[in-house]
């Protein structure tokens, strides 16, 4: 799958228009996922979320370039439409609020803000890497690539069992960066 999404990603950048909607349809789930949950909120749209994260994930295709990242489409992907669904929620929140509206103000237009963010998500990845274990990085990449705990454990040897307790490990290393 990583073969077909990096040739999608590279017809993308090359104008192909099917590209996006391959794309797109091989990440329906993890959109739908994402905007789930905002669509039980109140005075939120459902489908303004969902459109939102279209473009997040199609932002995020045009900018990924796995020559400068350890880290799968997939999981950047989900950060970049996480990240942007969460700046709306903030934006929706502290609309009344004068003070948090200079704050976001232009937030989406800023290169220096998406310099900010991606670089802050570079350190963030490279302190994760630095403080797994080898068993750890290799539970974490199949983990975040959507993989279940079970298929983990086949595809490494392991019991599930621990596969679930290097999760609670990894988690917990995480928590601690961040």
């Amino acid at each position: 799958m990583d073969n077909s999404i990096n040739e999608l990603l590279v017809s993308l950048k090359k104008g192909d228009d099917g590209a996006f909607a391959s794309i797109e349809k091989q990440y329906t789930p993890l959109i739908d996922n994402l905007t789930q949950n905002l669509m039980s909120l109140p005075d939120m749209d459902g489908d303004d979320f969902r459109q939102e994260a279209i473009i997040a994930l199609y932002m995020a295709a045009c900018s990924y370039d796995p020559s400068k990242t350890s880290v799968t489409f997939g999981l950047y992907a989900k950060i970049c439409i996480r990240n942007r669904l969460i700046s709306i929620l903030r934006r929706r929140r502290c609309m009344t609020d004068e003070l948090c509206e200079d704050l976001i103000a232009n937030e989406d237009d800023n290169p220096e803000y998406a310099a900010i963010n991606a670089a802050g998500f570079e350190s963030l990845m490279e302190k994760i890497e630095q403080s797994l274990t080898e068993l750890e990085k290799s539970v974490f990449k199949l983990y975040i690539s959507g993989t279940a705990n079970e298929d983990i454990g086949s595809s490494l040897g392991l019991a599930r069992k621990s596969i679930d307790n290097a999760i609670y490990r990894i988690r917990a290393k995480i928590r601690k960066l961040i």
